[in-house]
């Protein structure tokens, strides 16, 4: 699917609305944050000065707000953040920065002398660690950098310590972290299942089953989600000339085959950006984008050459076709419509010119696929 998205650029508005999406982030590390210092702020405020924890809020406070600022800006589908971006170092500074916070607070703050208060801290920093899973199951590394320094102190003390209580929930502890790196690692699995069966859905709901390209409904959208930037494109349409009979006299498996080659050969000819779709039977388009006319030209005349010069081998002989090019340039086209009824004339009037060769659309043309559309409204 990589392969697919970078050479059909225009579609990943629609690939992005149909990814799964992240909890939102800007929400889940702040409000663990408060809400854990709310915790064990009420359950400490007795035994600690009022001054320390005082500090202390307010310096979760602080790190709440900049946990938001630096997790509102990560990617939102899974597996799109590159290890050595901007959002990759923020997600570090952020996970590391708020573990060592609450390793810090659990091994100052823990109550010597009370196992009751003690197993609410605990308690407290296991659910702040757990309210992070969905940034765990987004990046499972973060898990590592955030449960060591949050925990792994607390929980050292503990398990050394000569009271078997203490040593259990020390214990009991590190198991809930070990659980949470079960459920966090089981959740990236269902997130990329999901992942892929939209893609995959996607892909089905937009492709043409037999030759691989895009069908007739996404080139159209394509088109008019490209006439909305008023860049200069072009629209190649393509019409397999005779097409029929070899359907006729060789069977369809043979013309099947010979458009899932023709289907091939628009990829290979067709430049990095540029949509090749199968308009149905035996039509197929081409969208150029940032393209002139001198542009839509050369490929037009390397796609005449390429089809006519490769045919389908069979046990009954060898099969080939040749097409007819229309080529219609959004500079003098002023809709959709327009540019799409203007490659279809051109088309026609490259087949009535001989075949085998391709037209341009002039003012003429366009002056006609004006005249049609205003009809067919």
């Amino acid at each position: 699917m990589t392969d697919e998205r970078r050479r059909y650029g225009t579609c990943d508005l629609a690939l992005e609305a149909l990814t799964p999406e992240a909890v939102p982030f800007p929400h889940v590390a702040p409000l663990s944050t408060l809400g854990g210092t709310a915790a064990i702020g009420w359950c400490l405020w007795d035994r600690l000065p009022t001054d320390a924890l005082t500090w202390w809020a307010a310096t979760a406070v602080l790190i709440a707000a900049l946990q938001w600022h630096a997790l509102r800006g990560l990617p939102r589908r899974w597996g799109a953040l590159e290890p050595r971006s901007q959002a990759a170092l923020r997600l570090i500074a952020t996970t590391l920065g708020t573990g060592a916070f609450w390793g810090i607070s659990g091994f100052v703050l823990l109550p010597v002398d009370s196992i009751p208060h003690q197993a609410m801290v605990a308690l407290v920093l296991f659910s702040v660690t757990a309210m992070w899973l969905p940034v765990f199951a987004f990046v499972q590394w973060s898990l590592w950098l955030f449960a060591v320094p949050a925990v792994l102190p607390m929980a050292s003390v503990l398990l050394t310590s000569p009271s078997a209580a203490q040593a259990t929930m020390g214990g009991l502890l590190l198991a809930a972290v070990a659980a949470i790196a079960v459920v966090s690692r089981t959740l990236e699995q269902v997130f990329d299942a999901d992942a892929t069966a939209r893609r995959s859905l996607y892909h089905q709901a937009t492709h043409d089953a037999l030759v691989g390209l895009v069908n007739r409904a996404e080139f159209f959208r394509r088109v008019q989600a490209l006439e909305t930037t008023r860049s200069q494109h072009a629209v190649l349409f393509i019409d397999l000339d005779h097409f029929k009979q070899i359907n006729d006299t060789a069977g369809h498996a043979i013309g099947d085959e010979l458009l899932r080659q023709i289907g091939a050969l628009l990829r290979q000819v067709t430049r990095r950006d540029d949509t090749a779709a199968r308009l149905g039977g035996d039509e197929f388009a081409i969208l150029m984008r940032e393209c002139s006319p001198a542009d839509a030209t050369r490929v037009a005349e390397a796609i005449i050459q390429r089809i006519a010069s490769f045919a389908v081998r069979a046990d009954t002989g060898c099969y080939g076709v040749t097409a007819s090019l229309g080529i219609a340039c959004s500079a003098s086209a002023t809709s959709f419509a327009q540019i799409m009824a203007a490659a279809d004339r051109a088309c026609y009037l490259a087949k009535r010119g001989g075949r085998n060769r391709f037209a341009m659309a002039d003012d003429r043309d366009l002056a006609a696929a004006a005249a049609t559309v205003e009809r067919a409204a």
